[in-house]
């Protein structure tokens, strides 16, 4: 599993490098405030579907229900991210929640048309676990990620998948909403 999980790692980050420095939405000219794509704050939240945690997103068909939101800085094809979300489950018999916390990147490698943006991300999370009636800890990991957005102007909305390389690794597909200014 530790092996797996440095893969994913590692191909995250090679990725994501190559896309920073081949950046292929950014138009040259010669006038260098027209060759920035801006810079926008944006704004969102939705619902999160996660299997159970410390199983197999292939293995085990249980699910889970969250909620959150976050922050970013958009720089036109790069994103500094923060979320946060809160989850429940229950596990054989057991109640357990989640608050884990993101911080890290989006990068939207292609522009299909100037609506349609597919995106990676990749990030830090530290994560706030809690049995019920029971333990609580504290956990770090590595979350990559990938998606599609939609801009409708200030509008957005859009899905991810991430894949929660923590103690008790697990998938989650978050539908959002939000607002680009």
């Amino acid at each position: 599993m530790k092996t797996i999980s440095l893969n994913i790692i590692i191909f995250f980050i090679v990725i994501s490098s190559v896309f920073a420095v081949n950046n292929p939405n950014k138009q040259q000219t010669n006038n260098p405030k027209q060759d920035s794509d801006g810079i926008s704050v944006v704004f969102d939240g939705g619902a999160l579907f996660l299997t159970k945690p410390a199983s197999s997103p292939l293995t085990d068909p249980g699910w889970g229900l969250g909620y959150g939101g976050g922050a970013a800085i958009d720089f036109g094809f790069i994103q500094f991210r923060f979320d946060v979300h809160h989850v429940k489950w229950t596990k054989d018999g057991q109640k357990y929640w989640r608050m884990p916390f993101f911080l890290g990147y989006r990068i939207f490698p292609l522009k299909l048309n100037k609506i349609i943006l597919p995106f990676f991300d990749f990030g830090f999370e530290l994560s706030g676990d809690q049995k019920l009636y029971g333990e609580a800890d504290v956990h770090a990991g590595f979350t990559p990620g990938a998606g599609l957005e939609m801009r409708l102007s200030p509008f957005i909305m859009g899905v991810n998948v991430r894949y929660h390389i923590i103690k008790h690794p697990y998938l989650s597909i978050g539908p959002y909403a939000g607002f680009r200014f």
